[in-house]
């Protein structure tokens, strides 16, 4: 209101309402055929960008659905029919992705300045990747996320403190050379995906997609690491809390890995395909900070699986 109050028509504080509801203000008066609103600055209050806005779609519902029916089969035992509605979850959230904006044809009148009415343009949100709703939503993901990460460490702590029949009676297998192994892969994930991201970003899509399947192969070494883990050298679950908590450890790494790795073959194949999709830069921001974060995760998970029986030593 105040940045653009007594411009070109639009009313002051005192006819604000009546300047509405005539239809005058913001974004008024020139439609372009779809929904959109307008993103403010947090601080300040001034317009910041415009948000267009996804058009009807049945994907929301339909992913929700199966979202639930996800948890009630984990709820009820149902473990057959879980990983189904899993791989289902999955192929909804990447088909509902690909689908979200306008195709190659209307792709440019996404970009550039966009007239809001009375005078000002404001760059659309896939132009503002750092500020754009969905890097928002992304973060805030990861800081709960993390939240529930940092619970799970507690907890793991806390064992070693209260857990009885200390030691316990099996310890996990380190090796520290397969711990390197894994660690190894990590650090090669972290380092390719800025910069397959930096020359994606500037048009480079020779070395792009290479850097991309570096980065998926160092997460796959991880998790093929953290898999032999589990299957080989971890004692059983059900033998003690110790366990117990470290298969949980593990698992909740592993799952974050694969979610980087569904992140990296979506950009891949919107490359290959030669589809930069609405907002190429926040797809590719988001990728990388859930790659990072799950590299990171993946680390302390590795580091305390390895370093674990020799403090309990």
């Amino acid at each position: 209101r105040d940045a653009y109050s007594g411009q070109n028509g639009v009313g002051g504080a005192s006819d604000l309402r009546l300047t509405l509801a005539r239809g005058q203000g913001l974004l008024a008066g020139v439609p372009r055929a779809r929904r959109e609103t307008l993103a403010v600055d947090m601080l300040s209050g001034r317009p910041d960008q415009v948000v267009v806005l996804p058009g009807n779609t049945r994907l929301p519902v339909v992913t929700a659905a199966v979202t639930g029916l996800f948890f009630l089969s984990l709820l009820f035992k149902l473990y057959a029919l879980s990983l189904p509605c899993l791989v289902a979850l999955v192929a909804l959230a990447w088909r509902w992705a690909w689908v979200l904006g306008p195709g190659r044809d209307l792709a440019p009148a996404w970009s550039g300045p966009l007239d809001i009415g009375h005078g000002p343009a404001l760059p659309c949100h896939r132009d503002c990747d750092g500020r754009a709703p969905g890097a928002w939503g992304s973060a805030f993901l990861l800081v709960a996320d993390a939240t529930m990460f940092a619970s799970l460490l507690f907890g793991y702590a806390y064992l070693w403190l209260v857990a009885p029949n200390w030691p316990p009676p099996v310890l996990f297998d380190a090796r520290l050379p397969e711990a390197a192994l894994g660690l190894g892969g990590l650090a090669v994930a972290a380092l390719a995906m800025p910069a397959a991201r930096r020359a994606l970003m500037h048009g480079a899509r020779g070395p792009g997609p290479r850097l991309l399947g570096l980065c998926a192969a160092g997460l796959l070494l991880t998790l093929a690491v953290l898999g032999s883990d589990v299957w080989l050298r971890l004692p059983a679950p059900e033998s003690h809390a110790y366990a117990a908590a470290s298969a949980v450890l593990v698992v909740f790494a592993a799952v974050h890995l694969v979610l980087a790795l569904t992140m990296l073959a979506f950009n891949a194949a919107r490359v290959v395909l030669g589809r930069p999709g609405p907002q190429p830069g926040l797809e590719l921001r988001v990728a990388g900070q859930w790659t990072a974060y799950a590299c990171g995760v993946a680390a302390v998970a590795l580091g305390l699986l390895h370093l674990a029986p020799a403090l309990a030593a």
